[in-house]
């Protein structure tokens, strides 16, 4: 009778022992798969921005005259985003974590030729960006298409 009982104790902690395992496995597993599609929306943010950035850049060395379209998907992944466009970077932000990818040092204009040192682009929006002079120079004049 002791050996049975043995054995019933025994496989009991056994079960229990690969329970906590196989639920620490699960754990881990979980959170791995949150951080690669963390990694996977903070690459694509990157790659927008700096398709942005060389769209810009292309532009801006065109000279006079040159334009281009420029449309930003309205969410990465399932996250909302936030594009900015300053002097000489573009920066994005998803999720509470910001990129940055740098251009061309150039004025930026807006729509009604202001200089501003920062143009926040909205996601989901079209916008056309055009090599234009200004004050015996070239700035970038960035409007919204609508």
């Amino acid at each position: 009778m002791d050996e049975d009982g043995v054995f019933s104790v025994d496989f009991l902690l056994s079960v229990m022992i690969i329970m906590f395992i196989f639920t620490g496995l699960i754990n881990i597993i979980s959170e791995r798969a949150i951080l690669a599609e963390e990694t996977q929306k903070l690459s694509q943010s990157r790659i927008q921005i700096e398709k942005i950035s060389n769209a810009l850049n292309k532009v801006y060395c065109g000279g006079y005259g040159q334009k281009i379209n420029i449309k930003l998907p309205e969410k990465i992944g399932n996250s909302t985003y936030l594009v900015k466009i300053k002097y000489s970077a573009v920066y994005v932000e998803i999720e509470g974590k910001k990129g940055k990818t740098p251009h061309y040092p150039m004025t930026i204009v807006d729509s009604n030729l202001k200089n501003v040192n920062e143009l926040v682009i909205i996601p989901g929006k079209s916008y056309y960006v055009e090599n234009i002079p200004l004050n015996h120079s070239f700035a970038l004049k960035i409007s919204e298409i609508k």
